[in-house]
């Protein structure tokens, strides 16, 4: 049975059960009240003069007007009073309570208007409960509800908070960062770690606490969690806890990560719950990220040749430009001779291979803090930041005798490969920007194409207001 049906049932029963009360005069409580006192007075008072005959009284002393009279009296009189006992003693608790379910209703309709919930929580409303009977119930009952209302409030103010810190973050490791703060300040966690699944591994995108993440990326049991949405506790150890809380984040079945919350303390029901709805909005946002993410990616690198395209490359150089009064700042504009000749004698699709080929062989000649880019066709440019003029020329010199050096065999046919390299440097002192850095490096592969291609040859800088002249590297 859902949760709703066994409320549908309990009210049904609830309702049967005051239906089999006494039957109803009117619509006001004590009005009835009134009326079932006052009758049940007239009628003790009537037949008390029959009872006086039976217990020995003489009949013609019992059974007279005046005496019908004042029986029938004392009868209306102590229905009254009681009557007005039961005014006094149940209508102030009534009013109590009637008096806070209006504060509450008043309190819900400001706090939609405003968002202001400070008029009315679990330590203001609450009712006193003096009794152990129907109205004690009521009372506690009243208290549950503004618990519940105080717990529910609580849980849509910390939805809207998540919902608002997702909204705020499109990139992986922030979303996360931002994700892991949230809900250990929701559980009370001293430490956690967010994991995100990378080519079926885990590996970290956020902690937070004093913890040691690397044996959490290669633990058996969050990697079995990987494909399951049960939130649950783990053995493994974090910050000085021996099981922990790992929260499964997928999405349409697929695995996106694990986030794991030091278990120092038990989660409360209220927590769990929060866990499951915190699971279920963070893994859509965490999926658009990743989706975001590798969008980024295929926008900046060449599918063919793995290189940074050229638009992520212009602003590569621009950026390490705008960085020049650190380090200078070298480029190789770098061309496959011929190339024309293999697409005509070997086609396209061995062309394509020959250009992969030349892309990792010259990558392989840089330093990690360059940048390869795909400049358009068979041209390449490399961008060399905090270098000098020796180091760049030195660099153009391993490009062009590792090409000459390294032939490449496809379908039996041995195809040798070799490029043309013009340099220019970006001095701290120099004025040219990226468009004149550019021009100088595409004079010197000129040069080096009229020199008779396979060589390298740097822009040599002239005195201003005359063109760069070029030098044999």
């Amino acid at each position: 049975m859902t949760a709703h049906a066994a409320l549908a049932s309990r009210g049904a029963s609830v309702r049967a059960k005051a239906r089999r009360g006494l039957p109803r005069a009117s619509r006001a409580v004590f009005v009835d009240l009134a009326m079932w006192m006052v009758g049940l007075g007239v009628v003790v008072g009537a037949v008390f003069p029959l009872l006086t005959v039976v217990l020995g009284v003489p009949v013609d002393a019992a059974l007279t007007v005046r005496i019908f009279v004042a029986t029938v009296f004392a009868g209306l009189l102590v229905g009254g009073v009681n009557w007005w006992l039961a005014r006094r003693v149940i209508g102030p608790r009534l009013r109590t309570l009637s008096g806070g379910m209006q504060q509450v209703a008043a309190t819900l309709r400001h706090a939609s208007e405003t968002g202001d919930w400070s008029g009315c929580d679990d330590g203001t409303c609450l009712l006193p409960v003096d009794s152990d009977d129907e109205l004690g119930d009521g009372a506690r009952a009243f208290n549950a509800l503004v618990g519940a209302l105080a717990d529910s409030h609580r849980v849509e103010s910390a939805i809207r908070d998540l919902f608002q810190t997702l909204s705020s973050h499109l990139e992986v490791d922030r979303l996360a960062a931002a994700s892991l703060d949230w809900v250990a300040g929701q559980v009370h966690a001293t430490a956690g770690a967010f994991l995100v699944c990378r080519d079926d591994e885990l590996c970290r995108a956020a902690a937070c606490g004093t913890i040691d993440d690397a044996p959490l990326c290669v633990a058996p049991e969050l990697q079995a969690m990987l494909r399951t949405e049960t939130t649950r506790r783990v053995a493994v150890a974090l910050a000085g806890s021996e099981s922990a809380w790992a929260v499964p984040l997928t999405f349409a079945e697929q695995p996106l990560g694990v986030i794991v919350l030091a278990d120092t303390r038990p989660v409360s029901p209220e927590g769990e719950r929060l866990l499951d709805l915190f699971r279920r909005a963070v893994a859509v946002s965490l999926h658009n990220a990743l989706t975001h993410e590798r969008s980024q990616q295929l926008a900046q690198w060449d599918p063919l040749t793995g290189c940074a395209n050229r638009r992520s490359g212009m602003a590569n150089l621009e950026e390490a430009l705008a960085a020049r009064s650190r380090a200078e700042v070298g480029v190789l504009m770098i061309d496959l001779d011929h190339f024309k000749r293999v697409n005509d004698a070997f086609g396209h699709l061995v062309g394509d291979q020959v250009l992969s080929h030349a892309a990792r062989t010259i990558a392989g000649c840089l330093r990690s803090t360059d940048t390869l880019v795909r400049y358009g066709g068979e041209e390449f440019l490399a961008i060399l930041p905090g270098t000098s003029a020796r180091d760049l020329i030195g660099a153009a010199r391993r490009i062009t005798l590792a090409l000459e050096h390294s032939p490449i065999t496809i379908d039996q046919n041995t195809i040798r490969v070799t490029v043309s390299v013009g340099a220019a440097l970006h001095t701290t002192t120099g004025e040219q920007d990226v468009e004149g850095l550019l021009r100088d490096a595409d004079r010197a592969l000129y040069a080096a194409k009229s020199g008779g291609r396979n060589r390298a040859v740097l822009a040599v800088p002239e005195p201003a207001h005359h063109h760069h002249s070029t030098a044999p590297a």
